[in-house]
C-alpha cells in the first residue's frame, strides 16, 4: 500500500494532491480526490462571484446612476471614499442614497425654491 500511495505522489496533479490528503488524513484516496475537486470548484464560484461583483459595483451601476439621475461616477466613487473614511463600512454602503437624497434636497430646496430656477429631479 506504500508504494502505491508513493507512485501516486509521484505524478504531477490533481491525483498527487488526492494522493497527499489521503495521507494525511483518514480518507481513501477517492474521497480525498472528490473532497480537493469540491474545495477547488468552491475556490472557482467564489474568485467568478468576486469578479462578477466588482464589475457590477464599479462599472455598471455608476454608468446606470450617472442616466438616472445626470451625475458623474467619479462624484460617487469621491462620495463613497470620503463616507468610508469617516463611517466606515456603514458609509461606504449608504454613501450613494444619501448622496443623491442630498443632492435631490439641494435641487428642490435651494435652487428651486431659494433661486427661483426650475430644475428636473
Amino acid at each position: 500500500l506504500r508504494q502505491v500511495v508513493a507512485a501516486g505522489e509521484a505524478r504531477v496533479g490533481l491525483d498527487g494532491l488526492a494522493c497527499w490528503v489521503a495521507r494525511c488524513t483518514p480518507l481513501s484516496r477517492g474521497w480525498a480526490l472528490t473532497l480537493v475537486l469540491v474545495l477547488i470548484l468552491i475556490l472557482l464560484a467564489l474568485v467568478g462571484y468576486l469578479v462578477i461583483q466588482n464589475i457590477e459595483g464599479n462599472i455598471v451601476v455608476p454608468l446606470i446612476q450617472q442616466k438616472a439621475v445626470e451625475l458623474a461616477p467619479a462624484f460617487f466613487i469621491g462620495m463613497q471614499v470620503l463616507m468610508t473614511l469617516l463611517f466606515g463600512v456603514v458609509g461606504f454602503i449608504l454613501a450613494a442614497p444619501l448622496t443623491l437624497v442630498g443632492m435631490v434636497a439641494v435641487k428642490k430646496l435651494w435652487i428651486q425654491d431659494v433661486l427661483g430656477k426650475e430644475v428636473s429631479v
